[in-house]
């Protein structure tokens, strides 16, 4: 029986940015035509009324974002360079922003482990689980309120 150990150093960033804006202008319009009856005396008469109103949707923004840098471990142990287990361990520091929270930015830490089994034939992954070992996530800074 061969079993390979195999250790990597990840490290990586992810960014998320999203945004849009929107505004518009409205109009309505709204009548009655035909005839109206108003009595014996003044008999048939035409009514006819239209309304009508304009207006504009004040520009709405949206932005949000997040950026996450990462370090750590991963160790996977193969057994014949075909499956085996592995499982890795980040250090994390994210920054989330978004306009419309309270607060509208956070800066978080955190500690992340992942684990699972891979079975991998000529370059084709047959069987791949995927499991969330462990997660914790501090606030370390944050915004007083809302975006002013």
């Amino acid at each position: 029986m061969v079993i390979v150990p195999e250790l990597y150093i990840i490290a990586g960033i992810d960014i998320d940015v999203d945004g849009s804006m929107e505004t518009g202008v409205w109009a309505k319009a709204d009548g009655v035509l035909g005839i109206k009856y108003h009595g014996k005396h003044r008999g048939w008469k035409p009514v006819s009324e239209i309304n009508h109103s304009f207006g504009e949707k004040p520009l709405s923004i949206d932005v949000s974002d997040m950026a996450r840098a990462y370090v750590g471990p991963e160790v996977k142990l193969k057994l014949y360079d075909v499956t085996g287990p592995y499982a890795n361990l980040d250090v994390y520091a994210e920054l989330d922003a978004d306009i419309h929270d309270d607060p509208w930015w956070k800066l978080h830490a955190g500690l992340e482990s992942d684990g699972g089994f891979k079975v991998k034939v000529l370059h084709h992954t047959l069987v791949n689980v995927h499991k969330k070992l462990y997660s914790r996530d501090f606030i370390i800074l944050k915004a007083d309120g809302k975006f002013p």
